[in-house]
């Protein structure tokens, strides 16, 4: 049986519950992408997040909430951070491992954060990990999962603070043969192949930024998720799902918070 895997990003989960971020209530648009998302599809092996989980949290209570969220689901749950996660707090509270393996398919996670700045970098360290990873001869596919976009999208606001060892990244990737690169940090959708390696970026789960603007803009696109089904005989193949906006609701009234540091 094929797996299927729910890719999620970019969920901006409140500090307080009510809280609004651009107009937004980003905990009842998660709440509202999982129950389509489980609604739609029978089951799922795994759900993937991208990072960004929180949005410049100010304690780790965030995480557990949003950690008893995604427990209710009872589905095996990896994470990893983006620029605005305080990184000790998330692991504290959620599952964050480097390498994750499904029958047949091997999931390398990064950490891209540089804290205080919303531009990536992995850690040579961790670059130096996934070569060794990569270098092992393996019948599993794999996936890398990183928060940052290792390429630029065609967006300058938003490729001024891409990842700045993607380059090299993608060239491990393109050496290994890898199936795929996930990734969010861009609130828009990206399927793009570079080099034999396919590169994809889920939208968030709250507000998306438009694709193509000069400077910051948003788009009026809903919220999204990604469902990737992986085969036993190495295929993969993705459909990405918008929230259908009648189920959209700003909820109560609260002061708007903006997004202190990039995206």
């Amino acid at each position: 049986m094929a797996l299927r895997l729910l890719h999620i990003t970019d969920i901006h989960f409140p500090d307080r519950p009510g809280d609004l971020l651009y107009g937004k209530d980003c905990e009842r648009s998660c709440r509202l992408v999982l129950e389509q998302a489980f609604g739609r599809y029978a089951r799922f092996d795994l759900i993937a997040v991208t990072g960004d989980l929180a949005n410049d949290p100010t304690g780790p209570m965030v995480y557990r909430r949003l950690s008893a969220l995604l427990s209710n689901y009872g589905v095996e749950l990896i994470c990893l951070p983006g620029n605005h996660d305080h990184v000790d707090w998330l692991r504290s509270a959620l599952p964050c491992p480097q390498r994750f393996t499904l029958p047949g398919w091997d999931l390398l996670c990064l950490n891209s954060q540089i804290p205080g700045s919303p531009a990536g970098n992995v850690a040579e360290s961790e670059m130096t990990w996934l070569e060794q990873e990569l270098a092992q001869a393996s019948d599993n596919q794999r996936l890398i999962l990183v928060h940052h976009n290792p390429a630029p999208t065609g967006t300058p606001w938003l490729d001024t603070m891409t990842l700045a060892n993607g380059k090299r990244l993608l060239q491990l990737a393109a050496a290994s043969s890898v199936k795929a690169v996930l990734h969010g940090h861009i609130h828009h959708a990206i399927d793009q192949t570079i080099d034999g390696i396919r590169i994809l970026a889920t939208p968030s789960t709250c507000v998306q930024f438009l694709p193509g603007s000069k400077q910051f803009s948003l788009d009026d696109k809903p919220p999204a998720y990604r469902v990737l089904t992986l085969s036993a005989s190495g295929e993969m193949t993705t459909r990405l799902h918008w929230l259908d906006e009648k189920n959209i609701n700003a909820g109560k009234a609260a002061a708007s918070r903006r997004l202190p540091h990039g995206v």
